[in-house]
């Protein structure tokens, strides 16, 4: 348990200071860390103890009749997701937004491709700058079933405005940019706690596995959760 407490509280000290705290948190969900160290709590202090032993993964249980080799995609129940988001946000399927270069752009955009990578930052934020030079050159690098788009959640005048295309620009990013965003992309703007913040979500918006909270190592980040959820649609991953 202590040992436990001790990674958990590592881990959120490691996001802390990869991310930028947004101002208003009233109504954000927590992050996955402590909902897990509250959990796991929880769960130790009221189990009653028992000479069982654990219930295997249904990874390694067997497969029903017809269901060995078949994707996650195809048995799942129609608008569920292949990997599970337990970060508490919602998923965002139907949602609109201007875009940093006068056009606009909403869940119907979506559809373009298997998953959607969308990196919510602010122009306030030293990691969110600091990583953009990375996410610009991976957008490079992705194919045509993959997208990924940035999301500015402060651009709020001509000054915010400016200093987003400045960080762009000079990170070399040339991708779509959201602004203002409304729907369920806005409420989850809204519930953040921190940004960085990357969702990664599918063709209809449910999102896919957590949230990537606060920077890091992009390119190796998000390959590892592209390549978990292509690998759980039966698509090809990235190499």
């Amino acid at each position: 348990m202590k040992k436990t407490m001790t990674a958990a509280l590592l881990l959120l000290s490691a996001v802390l200071l990869t991310a930028c705290e947004l101002e208003d948190t009233s109504s954000a969900p927590e992050i996955t860390v402590q909902t897990e160290v509250q959990t796991e709590a929880a769960t130790e202090e009221n189990a009653p103890e028992t000479d069982a032993a654990p219930v295997e993964s249904s990874e390694n249980a067997p497969a029903e009749e017809g269901s060995a080799s078949a994707p996650a995609e195809e048995n799942a129940a129609p608008g569920t997701p292949v990997l599970p988001n337990t970060t508490g946000f919602g998923d965002i399927l139907s949602f609109s937004a201007d875009t940093l270069d006068g056009g606009s752009w909403s869940n119907a955009d979506l559809a373009a491709a298997d998953v959607t990578v969308i990196n919510l930052w602010a122009t306030f934020c030293g990691p969110c700058i600091a990583e953009m030079p990375e996410i610009a050159a991976f957008r490079k690098t992705l194919p045509e079933n993959v997208q990924l788009l940035t999301c500015c959640v402060d651009v709020a005048d001509d000054g915010t405005l400016r200093s987003a295309q400045g960080i762009l620009s000079e990170a070399g990013y040339d991708g779509i940019t959201l602004l203002y965003p409304t729907g369920d992309l806005g409420k989850l703007s809204d519930d953040m706690m921190y940004v960085p913040t990357t969702i990664f979500v599918d063709s209809e918006g449910h999102l896919l596995g957590d949230a990537i909270i606060g920077g890091g190592n992009v390119e190796e980040n998000y390959t590892a959760r592209i390549n978990e959820v292509l690998t759980a649609m039966g698509k090809e991953p990235l190499s």
